[in-house]
C-alpha cells in the first residue's frame, strides 16, 4: 500500500464440568463405572496477548459467495472456510466485525454439525468484538473440516472495509482489506499467515460489472441479477482479497506477459492510456529484476473515485486513488507520481504478495522494500525521473523525524489492530527505504540481487520474516547482515559514527 506522498501514516473464563462421584466404604460392594459424558467440556482459547488468533487451527481454503447491490445499504454472504484441526476441540476462533451471523455449521465428512457463535474482544482492544467464536455441538476430531457460515453486514460508511462511492450520480462499490477490515466483508482468519486459496463468486445487478482478483469463470443470468463466478486464486492472505463493481468501463491493455486491463469509473478509462502503457513497460523490468515472472493470471489497474491510501498492491486487483492514475493530459508531475506509484504497487506483486510478512511487525520489510525498489524501477524505465534523489531527499525528512523523543523503532511489536494501523508511517516506509538501500550499496548489486532473489524463490507463495531476507542476503554476500541491520531497525534513532 503507497500513502499519499510523503508517507504518513482478560482472558475469557473457560467453561467447566465437575462430576462428583459418591463411593460407599464397604469393599464387598461392587461400584459400577461412572456413566461417560456425551461430550468433554469445550474449553475455549483466551484472546492472546500477542493479538494473534489461538494456534491449532489452520485455514487452507475458502469459498465465499457475496450478494451485493451497490444501490442498498445492506450485503448478504455465505463461506465455507475449510480448516485443519491439530487436535480434537468443539471451539474455533476466527475473526468477525460488524457482521451479522445467520447460520453456523461444521462439516465432519458426512455429518454436519451445528454451532452457536459469539462475540469476543481481543487482547488490547477496547471497542469493537472482533473475534468471533463458534462452538460446535459435539466435538470435532482433528483433521480436516469446513467451517460454513452465513452472513449479512452493511457497506462501510468509511474508505474501509466494502464501501460505495457515488460518481456522477451513480454507485459503486470498491474494498480496502489492509491491515485488518477483510473481518468487516466476511468471517475469516484475518492474520497474514493465514495464506490460502480463495473460490469467490459475486451475485449483483445485472447492469453491473464486477472484477476479482482472478479472471471471471462464468456469468450465471438469474433475472435481473448475475452471479459472477471466479478463479480460483493463488493463496492469498485475506488482507489482499479485493472487489470492484458498477458502471464500470473497462480499457483493454496489451495481453503479454499478462492480460491488462485499465477499470474505471463510467466515461474516464479513455484518461488511463498513460497508466496502460506504463505497468506494460514495468511487468518486465520488475520480472527481470526479481528473476520470476509476475505471479498472477492478469493485472487489473482500478481508478478508484474516493479511496484512502495512495493505492494498495492487491493481487491481480490494484486499486489507485482515480487522480494518481489517471493523468493523461496532466502535468508532468502527476505523470512522475503515477510513475512512482505503479513502480511501488507492482514491487509488491512480488514482495509482500508473492511472499507475505508472518505478521504486522515485518510490516516495514513490505513497504521499505516496495518504497526503494519504486525509485530503482522508476529510474530504469524513465531515467529522467530521478527517482531516487526522492529517496534522498526524504531521508533527511525522515532523520528529523526519527530525532523525535516519540520517535519508534522500525521493527516495532505489534499485538493490535491500532497498533497495526500506525506501523503505516514515515518510519515503516521512508526509513525501511533508507535502510534497504544502505543494504544494497553495501553489499553490492549481484549479491544483493542474488539473494533477494533466492529469497523469493524459497518462499513464493508463502510467508517469511525479515530474519529469512537477511539469512539469504548473508548466505550471498558472505556477510552477517542480520547484526548490521538490527542496529538501525530495532532501535529509534540514527546510529551515531
Amino acid at each position: 500500500m503507497r500513502q499519499p506522498h510523503p508517507p504518513v501514516r482478560a482472558a475469557l473464563i473457560a467453561l467447566g464440568m465437575t462430576l462428583v462421584l459418591a463411593c460407599a466404604p464397604n469393599t464387598d460392594l461392587t461400584v459400577a463405572p461412572p456413566p461417560q459424558p456425551t461430550q468433554s467440556a469445550v474449553v475455549i482459547p483466551p484472546p492472546r496477548e500477542d493479538g494473534r488468533l489461538p494456534p491449532g487451527v489452520q485455514p487452507t481454503r475458502y469459498r465465499l459467495a457475496l450478494d451485493i447491490d451497490p444501490g442498498s445499504d445492506g450485503f448478504t454472504g455465505e463461506v465455507g472456510i475449510t480448516i485443519d484441526l491439530d487436535a480434537a476441540t468443539s471451539a474455533i476462533v476466527l475473526h468477525a466485525a460488524e457482521l451479522s451471523i445467520t447460520r453456523a455449521e461444521v462439516v465432519v465428512g458426512d455429518s454436519v454439525l451445528t454451532a452457536e457463535t459469539s462475540r469476543r474482544r481481543a487482547s488490547g482492544a477496547t471497542t469493537n468484538e472482533e473475534e468471533l467464536v463458534v462452538v460446535t455441538s459435539a466435538e470435532l476430531p482433528a483433521g480436516s473440516v469446513e467451517l460454513r457460515l452465513s452472513f449479512a453486514g452493511t457497506l462501510s460508511e468509511a474508505l474501509v472495509g466494502m464501501y460505495r462511492v457515488e460518481d456522477g450520480g451513480e454507485d459503486y462499490v470498491f474494498t480496502q482489506l489492509e491491515p485488518s477490515d477483510a473481518r468487516r466483508v466476511f468471517p475469516c482468519f484475518d492474520d497474514p499467515i493465514f495464506k490460502v486459496p480463495f473460490d469467490v463468486s459475486v451475485t449483483a445487478p445485472a447492469d453491473d460489472r464486477v472484477f476479482a482478483n482472478t479472471p471471471e469463470l462464468s456469468a450465471e443470468p438469474d433475472g435481473e441479477r448475475i452471479t459472477h463466478t471466479f478463479a480460483t486464486t493463488k493463496p492469498l492472505p485475506t488482507y489482499l482479497v479485493a472487489l470492484a463493481m458498477g458502471p464500470l468501463d473497462v480499457l483493454e491493455g496489451p495481453q503479454t506477459p499478462v492480460p491488462l486491463r485499465l477499470i474505471t469509473a463510467r466515461g474516464k478509462s479513455q484518461s488511463g492510456k498513460l497508466a496502460l502503457a506504463t505497468a506494460a513497460a514495468q511487468l518486465p523490468l520488475l520480472g527481470n529484476w526479481f528473476g520470476h515472472p509476475y505471479p498472477y493470471a492478469k493485472l487489473d489497474l482500478v481508478a478508484v473515485p474516493n479511496f484512502g491510501p495512495g493505492a494498495m498492491e492487491n493481487a491481480g486487483l490494484v486499486t489507485f486513488r482515480e487522480e494518481l492514475l489517471l493523468v493523461d493530459g496532466g502535468s508532468a508531475m502527476s505523470r512522475r507520481d503515477m510513475v512512482m506509484t505503479m513502480a511501488h504497487e507492482l514491487s509488491h506483486q512480488w514482495f509482500g504478495n508473492l511472499v507475505t510478512m508472518k505478521w504486522w511487525d515485518d510490516l516495514w520489510l513490505n513497504e521499505g522494500f516496495a518504497s526503494y525498489l519504486e525509485t530503482v524501477i522508476a529510474d530504469e524505465q524513465e531515467p529522467e525521473t530521478r527517482a531516487e534523489l526522492d529517496l534522498l531527499s526524504l531521508s533527511g525528512w525522515v532523520m528529523d523525524l526519527d530525532a523525535l523523543q516519540s520517535s519508534r523503532r522500525v521493527r516495532q511489536p505489534v499485538s493490535n489492530t491500532y497498533q497495526a494501523w500506525q506501523a503505516f508511517d514515515g518510519i515503516t516506509y521512508v526509513k525501511g527505504a533508507s535502510v534497504i538501500r544502505m543494504l544494497h550499496d553495501w553489499l553490492g548489486d549481484e549479491p544483493f540481487r542474488h539473494g533477494i532473489r533466492n529469497y523469493v524463490e524459497r518462499h513464493a507463495f508463502g510467508n517469511a520474516s525479515a530474519a529469512d531476507v537477511f539469512a539469504s542476503l548473508s548466505a550471498t554476500s558472505g556477510h552477517d547482515v542480520a547484526k548490521v541491520a538490527s542496529t538501525f531497525l530495532d532501535q529509534p534513532g540514527v546510529p551515531l559514527v
